[in-house]
């Protein structure tokens, strides 16, 4: 078998080599239900590997998942260069692009993480019937910007 084995970054959603844990079925059941979950464990421990099989176990269910990796972003932005890459790329794996410009263009008087949370709430939640789940991957790599991220790491439960 060529690809048992996997250094570094995530293993492949269907890898031979992947040990399903307690962790795939809790992470999978909270997320249905709803909730907002935290991955917390060390270095290479599996959690984007965890978070991409749950997420694909949620499409099949025809939940809409959106997997961001934080660490890809650049850590040599602006504020506002960090969040409107953020909405970017939710626009992106979303397919709303133009629906999130719009409302960014419309709503620019708004703060930036104000702005993140309405376009989440208005038009990602807005757009979609079924359930909508938002995964963000490598996020110690928000406490490498140059710029305070207290906003970003809201619990904001109403969005629930």
């Amino acid at each position: 078998m060529t690809n048992f084995y996997t250094t570094g970054g995530n293993l492949l959603p269907d890898a031979p080599s992947y040990v399903p844990r307690q962790a795939d079925t809790d992470l999978y059941h909270a997320l249905k239900q709803g909730e907002f979950c935290y991955i917390l464990n060390s270095r290479q421990m599996g959690k984007s590997s965890l978070t991409i099989r749950v997420a694909n176990r949620l499409r099949e269910e025809g939940i809409i998942v959106g997997v961001f990796e934080l660490s890809g972003f650049g850590s040599q932005l602006t504020l506002e260069q960090w969040y409107d890459g953020l909405v970017l790329k939710i626009g992106q794996e979303l397919h709303l692009t133009d629906e999130l410009d719009d409302f960014g263009y419309d709503n620019d008087h708004l703060g930036l993480a104000q702005r993140l949370e309405q376009a989440l709430r208005c038009v990602v939640l807005g757009h979609y019937q079924q359930p909508v789940v938002i995964c963000f991957d490598e996020i110690d790599s928000v406490r490498n910007l140059p710029f305070a991220t207290d906003d970003f790491f809201c619990d904001d439960s109403e969005l629930l």
